[in-house]
């Protein structure tokens, strides 16, 4: 996407959820006063039940489509990667399932990185190997260090990603899914971009996918 369309694309994402936002907002205080008016019954409780669910998804969906929106202007503070790692997946929602291998190169230098928009980007890729692993599976994540750079790898034993899909995974608005806008791996790719790095995929017909997040020393 050429950087004109992807401007016109943000400010129109962020009126757009600017809007349904606003809307939400009155939507879930008429919801309350209803519900506190009608006479309690297991049927009324399930329709508000189903429909309050339904207004949190679109509700998650403004929020993606907010935070693809808004400009990325990190704050960069040398930080050792592996405690910025660590602390993210202590924090992921990982099943008792997924088994964590961690390969850590020792002695590496920290880098200057904003570790709330650089923990958002693994988080998303933590999301996105765990539900690639259903049943479970295998979480690798490694770190080595270049003279001028660092690499994270990400890796799951999943059931991988078909080639077709694999050159669009970073496309705005492009999902396999059921479900949701289509915008995390976008979202994650401009995070690592807004730090002046890369982010590659690779997913093997064997099976699994790895990330992997290359990022400056510095910047």
């Amino acid at each position: 996407m050429d950087p004109s369309s992807r401007d016109v694309l943000e400010k129109a994402g962020a009126r757009l959820a600017h809007e349904i936002k606003n809307s939400l907002t009155g939507i879930a205080g008429a919801l309350h006063v209803l519900q506190d008016r009608l006479t309690p019954s297991a049927d009324i409780d399930e329709i508000f039940q189903r429909v309050n669910v339904e207004v949190r998804r679109i509700e998650g969906s403004v929020k993606e489509l907010s935070e693809y929106s808004e400009p990325k202007s990190p704050v960069l503070k040398r930080r050792h990667l592996r405690d910025v790692i660590e602390r993210c997946l202590e924090n992921a929602p990982l099943s008792a399932s997924t088994r964590i291998l961690r390969h850590y190169q020792d002695g590496m230098p920290p880098i200057p990185v904003d570790e709330r928009l650089l923990g958002q980007a693994l988080h998303r890729i933590l999301i996105n190997a765990e539900e690639a692993m259903p049943d479970g599976g295998t979480l690798s994540v490694s770190t080595t260090s270049a003279e001028d750079r660092t690499m994270i790898s990400i890796r799951d034993t999943g059931r991988g990603v078909p080639a077709e899909e694999l050159e669009r995974i970073f496309e705005p608005f492009f999902t396999s899914k059921m479900r949701g806008l289509g915008l995390g791996l976008a979202i994650t790719r401009t995070l690592v971009h807004a730090h002046g790095g890369q982010l590659s995929v690779v997913s093997p017909a064997e099976g699994g996918t790895e990330f992997v997040i290359v990022l400056p020393h510095s910047n």
